[in-house]
């Protein structure tokens, strides 16, 4: 496995993708795993296989759960036993590859093995996207290339199948690809391990520093240095380094970059622009000059020139969240409300727990009349933030306007109580909210 790579991102190897709807032995083995109980989630798994072979999640675990009991090797011999009794049997290869990529110490018999099952089903995604994963980790990426695509292409909404692809095509200098099966996350459905996974890809991707001791050997401290006086709200300091950098090095983007960022936080726009145009002159694919010209557009209210700008940082960074938030909030600031809500969904994907994303989102849901849309998000977002007063506050007062609506005494009756127990939480979070307690007040009399 390249070294520069994140561990966890290549160990998604070991991830269940199943596809099989769940059993009462799989999923009673699968919790006892996740108690410690290895001896009883074994003998469970085992049960679930013996009933659907063709399980992968259930194998995946019961292969976890033997290692974790130490009991791998003999579990080995089993799966060499099957293999070997039939040999044409896709998922007794499967079984026997899988078992030793767990071993770790016989890797070419497994690729052997992943290879062979990918060769007898050739339509199953999960044999691909392992037999894949097991090439990228030898470093053999043009071949692995291969199999983690027609995983992909097999299975079209399977989250995790891009996120090896992305990596395996940026290894290939085919940027492309890369962004293109990260930006395809955006319409799915990730859990949060793996849009953590995602996250975790995606800084790989579009690290601005990643190749910066082959472009400017010894540099970096210092520019490590003039980042540390941009964070102290120190731009002059940063300014000075940054500057003697690029004395030094004056082809570095990122730097420019940088420099222009500092400059922006004194004020000074025009120099702050033009080293963000040459820094995009000289990185054209990275997303952070991008981002930080249209930061500055947009703190300057040119709402067209801020939109562009953004527009090229998620085409660079298909998971970035500050630049669609931007774009989210200039769509409804010009009254683009099915604009702002194709944006502002995907912020929600990414990032479920952005508050302030959310509540425009179901702004944008309200200005088109959608009632049911603005209730799940509200009631989704109290869910996921709790303590948080205003999406509470939000919720209130939805509830206390559909209250005035109503027609139906008992349908008017049981909005107002979801508006008084909603405003209620409010004021318990923040007692001194005057709306909340007006609101409140006006509900009750």
């Amino acid at each position: 496995m390249a070294k520069h790579v994140p561990a966890s991102v290549v160990a998604l190897a070991l991830a269940a993708c199943a596809h099989a709807p769940l059993v009462d032995h799989r999923a009673e083995g699968q919790a006892l795993f996740a108690h410690g109980s290895y001896e009883a989630a074994s003998e469970a798994l085992s049960t679930a296989l013996a009933q659907d072979p063709h399980d992968l999640a259930a194998l995946r675990t019961l292969i976890e759960s033997e290692k974790k009991r130490g009991t791998l090797a003999s579990f080995l011999i089993k799966s060499q036993v099957d293999a070997e009794a039939d040999p044409d049997n896709a998922y007794a290869q499967e079984a026997l590859g899988l078992t030793l990529f767990a071993i770790g110490d016989d890797l070419p018999s497994a690729r052997a093995a992943l290879k062979r099952a990918v060769e007898l089903a050739p339509d199953v995604a999960d044999f691909h996207y392992r037999f894949g994963v097991a090439l990228y980790q030898a470093d053999r990426f043009a071949e692995a290339r291969v199999p983690l695509g027609r995983a992909a292409l097999l299975a079209p909404n399977v989250v995790r199948y891009r996120i090896p692809l992305a990596l395996c095509a940026d290894r290939l200098g085919d940027a492309p690809t890369a962004r293109a099966a990260l930006a395809a996350i955006t319409h799915l459905a990730p859990t949060p391990e793996e849009l953590a996974l995602a996250r975790e890809a995606d800084r790989h991707l579009v690290d601005p520093f990643r190749d910066f001791a082959k472009l400017a050997p010894g540099a970096e401290p210092q520019v490590q240095q003039g980042l540390a006086w941009l964070t102290r709200d120190a731009p002059t300091q940063a300014i000075d380094i940054f500057g003697a950098v690029l004395l030094k090095f004056p082809k570095l983007g990122m730097v420019h970059a940088l420099l222009g960022l500092a400059y922006a936080r004194l004020d000074e726009a025009g120099r702050a622009v033009s080293e963000l145009l040459r820094a995009q002159e000289l990185t054209p694919d990275a997303p952070q000059p991008y981002l930080y010209l249209g930061d500055l557009y947009f703190q300057k209210d040119r709402a067209e020139q801020a939109r562009e700008q953004y527009q090229h940082v998620v085409e660079r960074d298909p998971l970035d969240i500050p630049a669609r938030r931007r774009l989210g909030e200039l769509a409804a600031a010009r009254g683009d409300w099915p604009g702002a809500i194709a944006v502002l969904e995907i912020v929600r994907t990414l990032s479920p727990e952005d508050v302030d994303a959310r509540l425009l989102l179901a702004g944008a849901y309200d200005k088109q009349g959608n009632v049911q849309a603005v209730e799940t998000e509200l009631v989704s977002l109290s869910q996921r933030a709790p303590n948080n007063a205003q999406a509470r506050l939000r919720l209130g007062t939805f509830y206390a306007k559909q209250s005035a609506k109503a027609s139906p005494p008992a349908e008017k009756q049981r909005l107002a109580q979801a508006a008084q127990k909603a405003l209620q939480e409010t004021l318990q979070l923040e007692p001194e909210n005057a709306e909340a307690a007006q609101m409140l007040a006006a509900i009750k009399n």
